[in-house]
Parts: C-alpha cells; structure tokens; sequence
C-alpha cells in the first residue's frame, strides 16, 4: 500500500498561514503529491489576494536564513510558480 493512500488531508478550508504551516510538517515526508496539491492552493490562493510574486516568495522564505535553505525552497517552489529556480532566485534576491 501507498503511504499517501492512508492520508487524507482536507485544507480547502484552511487559512494560507494554516496551509504554511501544513507544509511545514510535511516538510521531509512521505506524502509529496499531497505536499505538492496544498504548495498550489496555497499559490494560487495568494495570487487570488493580488499578492505579487515578490511578495509570495516573501511569505516562502519568512523565517528562512541559510543560503543553502533559500536553494532548496527555489528549486522546490518555482516549479509551483511554473518558473525555474534561477528566475524564483532573481525574484527573491534581485539578483
């Protein structure tokens, strides 16, 4: 049996600070489709508040120092954003 088979996790209903912090404690885990589906709601949820893509990566990487932390949630997110990782970077970083 799949271990995502077992989990079912309702979040249409959750705030974006609930689906952040939803993703926190997925973070590492066995369930990366279920990760993924509640990374594009919470997208799509803060595009639908006008938030601009500066401001989305903002909320991502609130809390987040370590460069190399900072890579791994630009290669992880800009899929999301349909964006590669050097373009999540330049958003991020200006650079």
């Amino acid at each position: 049996m799949a271990s995502e088979e077992w989990l079912s996790i309702d979040y249409k209903n959750c705030s974006p600070h609930e689906l952040l912090s939803l993703l926190k404690q997925l973070e590492g885990g066995d369930h990366p489709s279920i990760r993924a589906s509640i990374q594009r709601e919470l997208i799509d949820r803060l595009k639908a508040l006008e938030m601009s893509d500066r401001q989305i990566v903002d909320v991502l990487l609130q809390g987040v120092g370590y460069k190399a932390k900072r890579n791994k949630i630009a290669k992880e997110w800009a899929p999301i954003f349909g964006i590669t990782a050097e373009e999540f970077k330049r958003i991020a970083f200006g650079n």
